[in-house]
């Protein structure tokens, strides 16, 4: 199994979004899959997103003044 932790700063940027997106939620099915995490790799660090399946929209939350 793929496991992975969000830092608490990346967690608040996921919750907000989430807030951004709450009608979508009554639009999505009744399994949870209404948001995704997108994890991409570079040579310089991992991209990380998380997007409405319901709209399309999507926001990185990656902490690239760490990198």
């Amino acid at each position: 199994p793929v496991r992975f932790e969000l830092e608490v700063a990346k967690q608040q940027a996921c919750q907000e979004f989430y807030r951004e997106h709450s009608a979508c939620l009554s639009k999505s099915g009744a399994i949870g899959e209404c948001f995704s995490y997108i994890i991409t790799p570079t040579g310089l660090g991992t991209i990380l997103e998380v997007k409405c399946n319901v709209c399309g929209k999507s926001k990185t939350i990656t902490d690239f003044d760490n990198w």
